[in-house]
């Protein structure tokens, strides 16, 4: 079996596991013991939980794991409140001026 994706958190790896399963591509989430004695040990790949494959899935894993990567990790565009039109950051989805919520 080969790693082919180190998650952020449990949630993060059963996601990506989720995905692959959907894909018809075997996939098993390890590391969750590991996530329960966080701050006892380092915080690196090596110790998040991650999810593997049999080494012959391991391209097709690694080419739907790449399909959802940008989405998630774009950078949002920034954003003009409706309300005030104050220019907010497009991390917030509040107005920091008027606390509109950008839905």
């Amino acid at each position: 079996m080969v790693r082919v994706y180190a998650a952020a958190d449990p949630a993060d790896a059963q996601l990506a596991c989720d995905l692959l399963l959907d894909h018809g591509v075997r996939a098993v989430v390890q590391g969750l013991a590991l996530w329960g004695v966080r701050g006892e040990i380092p915080a690196t790949p090596a110790t998040a939980p991650s999810v593997w494959v049999n080494d012959e899935d391991a391209p097709a894993a690694q080419e739907i794991l790449a399909q959802r990567r940008p989405a998630r990790d774009a950078p949002r565009p920034p954003w003009v409140c409706p309300d005030c039109g104050e220019e907010i950051e497009g991390q917030f989805s509040e107005c920091w001026r008027c606390a509109r919520r950008n839905h």
